[in-house]
């Protein structure tokens, strides 16, 4: 097993695969600032209000409750930026292309993708008792 391992590991060094697109010059002034910061400014709030919910304080709490809802608003204003850089400004590459989410199957993955995360965080606790029978 090691062997194959260290034989894939080699050939995938040293095999030379050619970029058919060689990557173009990225400057500072065509990177998405002001949507990086809204999405980590956004982001933040959101997780520690998440983070902390029944741990540190009830879901029900102030404490809990601002951070998750200027979480998304802020995730909100981001869309909306993105949305806007798409629309007004093709030249400058956006952050999050929302373009993306307007294909009806990329819509059906993304709900299928978060019901399956949604099943296996719920199943979780009952696979430590399975797997305790084995």
């Amino acid at each position: 097993m090691l062997i194959c391992f260290a034989i894939a590991i080699l050939v995938l060094a040293l095999y030379d695969i050619p970029d058919p697109h060689p990557p173009e010059q990225i400057s500072l002034k065509d990177v998405d600032l002001v949507g990086a910061v809204l999405f980590v400014v956004s982001m933040t709030p959101l997780l520690v209000g998440l983070s902390l919910g029944d741990i540190t304080y009830a879901w029900g709490d102030w404490r809990i409750i601002v951070p998750i809802i200027l979480g998304l608003l802020g995730l909100a204003l981001f869309v909306v930026n993105e949305a806007h850089i798409c629309r007004t400004k093709p030249s400058k590459p956006p952050l999050i292309n929302v373009t993306i989410f307007l294909d009806q199957h990329t819509i059906m993955a993304y709900i299928g993708g978060i019901i399956l995360g949604l099943i296996v965080i719920r199943a979780w606790p009952l696979s430590r008792a399975y797997l305790i029978q084995f």
